[in-house]
């Protein structure tokens, strides 16, 4: 029998926000994929994760511009907010209970790799003047020297002026080429996966919940970087718990490692 973790009127209005998200592409031509846990329990079960208390989808630069705009005129249930973190989340306008989809961006990167390691640690470093609330002991012990430092210079600096130059750079900065991509507001880990510009090119559709969302096609290379050979495989049972209850109810900026 599967454990009760307390989520399904959470997971319902999840399921809801998703649907409409993908009504919106749908109608305006946009591509999108689920990510991180939503994706994995497309794959493993076609469920949420049962413990998971919000839903991760990532776009293209392209394609986000244009969810973007097309979200300028919603009315009703749903926005999109750029204010509250770096990651643009897909949330509830009901403050009293909030639930989100964070949208993770594919934005071009260099192919050279010194360039590659100068974006890829100054994202951190901007995310470190971000970032509250942080939980020191899960970084290793350079990125807990970083941290420390970014976030020690970020604090003179309004949150808009800091947001605005992480978007600068994850745009227009050491994008070469545009042959290669990354997660430009991932995590301190997703943040440094980078990709031909190919592995964005092609989508396809699978279950979740009995309902159909947009994928990427080469999912389970994603799936293997992001969660080991063995995703396949739920995780211990003290690993197993749920992380944005507050953020939900108090709608905080989220400490993403």
């Amino acid at each position: 029998m599967e454990e009760d973790y307390g989520l399904q009127e959470i997971h319902k209005k999840l399921l809801e926000a998703l649907s409409e998200l993908d009504r919106i592409c749908q109608e305006n031509g946009i591509c999108y994929s689920l990510h991180g846990g939503t994706l994995l329990g497309a794959v493993r079960n076609q469920k949420l994760i049962p413990w998971d208390d919000d839903l991760d989808i990532s776009m293209t630069r392209k394609n986000y511009e244009k969810f973007k705009r097309a979200c300028r005129g919603l009315k009703g249930k749903y926005y999109l907010n750029e204010i509250d973190t770096w990651v643009p989340r897909f949330a509830t306008r009901d403050k009293k209970e909030v639930v989100f989809i964070d949208i993770f961006i594919w934005d071009a990167i260099s192919q050279n790799k010194l360039l590659q390691a100068i974006k890829i640690n100054l994202l951190r470093a901007l995310q470190g003047t971000l970032k509250r609330n942080i939980v020191y002991k899960d970084y290793s012990r350079k990125n807990r020297i970083l941290l420390k430092a970014s976030n020690l210079v970020g604090r003179p600096f309004s949150r808009k002026s800091k947001l605005k130059l992480f978007n600068t750079v994850q745009k227009k900065w050491f994008v070469g080429n545009r042959h290669y991509i990354h997660k430009s507001n991932d995590s301190f880990k997703g943040v440094g996966e980078i990709y031909k510009k190919s592995f964005m090119d092609s989508y396809s559709r699978l279950t979740l919940e009995n309902k159909s969302f947009m994928v990427m096609k080469n999912y389970e290379k994603l799936l293997i970087t992001s969660f080991g050979k063995n995703y396949m495989t739920p995780p211990p049972k003290q690993e197993r718990v749920a992380k944005h209850e507050i953020q939900r109810k108090n709608f905080l900026t989220e400490d993403r490692s």
